[in-house]
């Protein structure tokens, strides 16, 4: 390295922390001909310098190395857990008065022996698991249901100009054909 290059960030580092202790412990007019000398020496701005030295000046240690393995950090599965409740898509609904369940374009019908004013208006969670079984609980308890009525497929929304449409040329009196030739219904120029 030769002496009229640029001092490296890690030599601009170590600079830095040997004169962090003076900086800390002098006046404005001090901190000030410090400041002007560091730039001098280590090429930085001194608003970068004041950074840096301002800031806490240790690097904090690492908690984990960087090469440590994934699998070190994961927990076993409890073996009581339901992974087909688990990874189901959950949704929630709210039954009707009528003890309805809507859900994805059909009515469902909760079928109870308990008064139909315990679960109206209750919200209840709804899960479909991958074979494309549909499930109701309530409180973490199952409920049984009825599929009743199956809603029929929108229709599909139809453009309602084709882009096939051919445009039709003007008559041959049209206005259009004359435009031009005539100002004021007197002609422009008459060609023979």
């Amino acid at each position: 390295m030769a002496e009229t290059d640029r001092m490296s960030i890690d030599g601009c580092r170590k600079y830095l922390h040997k004169i962090w202790g003076r900086y800390r412990d002098m006046t404005r007019q001090e901190t000030s001909q410090l400041l002007t000398e560091a730039e001098a020496i280590t090429g930085l701005h001194h608003k970068s310098i004041m950074r840096v030295l301002n800031r806490r000046y240790s690097r904090k240690k690492r908690e984990k190395q960087k090469g440590q393995a994934l699998w070190e950090d994961h927990v076993a599965i409890q073996s009581d857990l339901d992974l087909d409740f688990i990874f189901s898509i959950h949704d929630a609904r709210v039954i009707t008065k009528d003890l309805l369940i809507h859900y994805r374009g059909n009515k469902y019908q909760v079928l109870t022996k308990r008064h139909p004013v315990y679960f109206v208006k209750r919200e209840v969670l709804v899960t479909t698991d991958s074979s494309g079984l549909i499930s109701a609980w309530l409180d973490g308890n199952p409920l049984e249901l009825v599929l009743i009525d199956k809603y029929s497929q929108a229709a599909s929304i139809v453009a309602n100009k084709a882009n096939t449409q051919v445009p039709v040329p003007p008559a041959v009196d049209h206005p259009w054909r004359t435009y031009g030739k005539k100002l004021n219904d007197k002609p422009r120029v008459t060609i023979h």
